[in-house]
């Protein structure tokens, strides 16, 4: 037979266990944190890197790293963008030792058929997120690709106002104004996108870039010459 003490409790504890529960039932399901795996994980020995968005695992697997871009190699007569080299070393300097861990998004590839992953050396370094830091690439949102926008465009603030990297070169050019699509998160010339009220206006790159938006490459493709470091004197 249960005493008279124990039936108490439970009737003191009753009402404070319901309401828990209700609680619990009306919290929102609030985004995983950063560093959460939204859809697995992998992981890959580097073989080779290419450029500093990209590394070629050894079981042949490409791995794109997810919201960031880095300037590209020239090639076919095509000269390099500006700090395109010094990108490919910054990355391979983060991925020399060990295997990484990549981490999954919403989407695990793209129409290239590379990995779309959220890259950690072995020394559980973030490598998007060191990329931007340093100033050796720029946030380049792709949905549904998401989850950590948000802390990637942060590090990008970080690096611009301590001009590091690409934007220690930094100068305006082209002038604005850019319109922004805020559904592809890409800036564009004015007659290249027809604005709606939601479009953000820009009146300079550097505010694009800020507000965490990249460049069209069809409309806006002299934006590598605002990095160009100025001429080494003769």
């Amino acid at each position: 037979m249960m005493n008279t003490a124990t039936c108490k409790t439970k009737d003191r504890l009753a009402p404070w266990l319901l309401w828990a529960a209700l609680l619990l039932a009306l919290t929102p399901a609030f985004p995983r944190p950063a560093g959460a795996e939204a859809a697995g994980e992998s992981s890959c020995m580097v073989r080779f890197v290419p450029d500093g968005d990209t590394v070629l695992c050894a079981d042949g697997n490409s791995v794109r790293y997810i919201g960031i871009n880095a300037p590209e190699l020239g090639k076919e007569g095509v000269p390099d963008e500006p700090f395109a080299r010094e990108s490919r070393e910054a990355n391979r300097a983060l991925v020399a030792e060990g295997p990484l861990r990549l981490v999954f998004d919403a989407e695990k590839t793209d129409r290239y058929g590379r990995r779309l992953c959220y890259v950690y050396n072995s020394r559980g370094a973030f490598v998007n997120g060191a990329m931007l830091e340093k100033g050796m690439a720029y946030v380049m949102p792709v949905p549904p690709n998401l989850l950590r926008q948000q802390e990637l465009l942060d590090l990008q603030r970080k690096a611009m106002q301590a001009r590091l990297g690409l934007w220690g070169a930094y100068k305006e050019f082209p002038a604005g104004p850019f319109t922004a699509n805020p559904t592809s998160f890409r800036f564009h010339r004015p007659a290249h996108y027809r604005a709606t009220k939601e479009s953000p206006v820009f009146s300079t790159l550097w505010e694009a870039f800020q507000a965490g938006y990249a460049p069209c490459r069809e409309c806006c493709g002299e934006w590598v010459r605002s990095f160009a470091p100025p001429p080494a004197p003769r």
